[in-house]
């Protein structure tokens, strides 16, 4: 196991993000791990990487629920057979003879996936509707065809069950009626997002050719923080036709889902699988909630369970005195997942310090720090970070500008900066970073931990 993860190592930087990965995908229940949705150009051009991946999650003890869809082979085959058919609001128009050809395509791909994976040794087990997994009823809708279906219930015991006894499940996107007795198409998008809602897995990865969801000019927008993001880039145009229903069915999903705030979606491009699972910043686009985080006074807080969530984290107690020496405002999201601490302007000039972001147990990675800093909203901030801190790696990722200096405790320090400082605002931040004493009574921890803190 350990010369597996090794080598999935070597495929990802930086392979730190790897181990912190999992580490957490080792935590939880087998069954919350992925959801994995393969689109029908990528079954078709692009199979052996997808396989290849897939293959090394297995070998890592890892299933993913897989389901897949079929889009231009589908398009082509019912244009050679003379068959009708368009889109409806990102689905397919579906009659009697157009779910013909669905359901012969369903078992193709589902097969030939079945095939990649078991040629690289992987125990892996197709679920199509005989199983009864996703139930639907007809779409009743204007426009639609007799075989549309709208997904009404999914009974995972197929998949669970595949999971429990070592095999990879392989959902066929195709829904029945609660009577067994009819047939529908169901968008692969719309049936990977309810799957998503029944499993909660950790990472909903939707897999494209196009590699994630692109702007006007062509670029792949790197994170679409649905509470801020989402109304904007329909008013743009800029999602529009399949790419739309993605981002609409990864807001569906996130939205009917308990844990919705804390999980994402990820739209990327074939051989981006692993990138995408064992790393902080993928290649595709991340689709995510965004957090609610609320303005407070440090006097409005819950000192106790916010000393709590500290101390926790580092194994470390904090000095008596250490929220106690001067005005701040807090941060926090609304189930106090997390929180930043602000000094609003300590040194005069209209510059806020950051004393401490902290992100509790079960929810790191999730964009909770960034929402909290973007709540803050300061075009200038400044804050330290012991340079021992493996928080620091984010801190160099955000921040605009970095020096190191000794504190007075013994330790070394990275003094960070955010927005463009003149030369005075810089030297009089450091001045008070060094000046400032340490939040804990012991500043040394037995292990690196994953929290944000000065």
């Amino acid at each position: 196991m350990h010369g597996d993860m090794s080598r999935i190592l070597e495929k990802i930087v930086p392979s730190r993000d790897a181990w912190d990965f999992w580490r957490i995908y080792k935590e939880i229940d087998l069954r919350q791990f992925a959801v994995i949705k393969i689109g029908g150009e990528c079954v078709e051009n692009s199979l052996e990487r997808i396989a290849d991946d897939l293959s090394d999650l297995y070998k890592l003890g890892l299933f993913p629920v897989v389901t897949f869809g079929w889009g231009k082979t589908l398009t082509d085959r019912l244009a050679a057979a003379g068959i009708e058919s368009w889109p409806v609001n990102g689905d397919r128009y579906t009659d009697a003879r157009v779910m013909v050809e669905v359901e012969k395509i369903a078992g193709e791909n589902g097969r030939y996936i079945l095939t990649a994976l078991n040629e690289r040794g992987v125990k892996a087990r197709l679920i199509d509707h005989t199983q009864g997994t996703i139930v639907a009823e007809q779409n009743s809708k204007p426009g639609y065809g007799t075989h549309n279906g709208v997904v009404v219930d999914i009974r995972p015991d197929a998949m669970f069950n595949s999971i429990d006894e070592g095999f990879m499940p392989l959902v066929s996107p195709i829904g029945i009626s609660a009577d067994g007795k009819k047939l529908y198409n169901i968008n692969s998008d719309t049936a990977a997002g309810m799957i998503s809602r029944y499993v909660d897995p950790v990472k909903y990865i939707s897999i494209t050719a196009s590699g994630g969801v692109r702007n006007q000019a062509g670029q792949i927008i790197n994170e679409i923080v649905l509470k801020r993001d989402a109304e904007k880039l329909h008013s743009q145009g800029t999602l529009y036709g399949g790419m739309e229903k993605k981002v609409r069915e990864a807001e569906l999903s996130l939205s009917l889902r308990q844990n919705g705030d804390d999980r994402s979606v990820q739209i990327v491009g074939p051989g981006n699988l692993l990138r995408e699972l064992f790393s902080y910043k993928g290649a595709g686009t991340y689709v995510r909630n965004g957090y609610v985080i609320l303005r407070k006074n440090l006097e409005e807080m819950d000192m106790a369970s916010l000393r709590g969530m500290v101390e926790r984290k580092f194994g470390e107690e904090l000095r008596d005195d250490s929220f106690g020496d001067g005005p701040r405002t807090a941060y926090v999201e609304r189930n106090f997942k997390g929180t930043g601490i602000v000094y609003p302007d300590p040194l005069g000039i209209g510059i806020p310090y950051l004393d401490v972001i902290v992100v509790d147990n079960g929810f790191n990675s999730n964009g909770l720090g960034s929402d909290i800093l973007s709540a803050i909203g300061a075009p200038k901030l400044f804050w330290r970070s012991r340079v021992d801190r493996e928080a620091n790696g984010w801190y160099f990722r955000i921040s605009t500008g970095r020096e190191v200096f000794d504190g007075a405790d013994g330790h070394s320090y990275n003094y960070f900066w955010q927005g463009q400082f003149t030369r005075d605002e810089k030297e009089q931040g450091l001045r008070f970073v060094q000046r400032k004493k340490s939040n804990f009574k012991q500043p040394e921890i037995s292990e690196p931990q994953h929290l944000l803190i000065t």
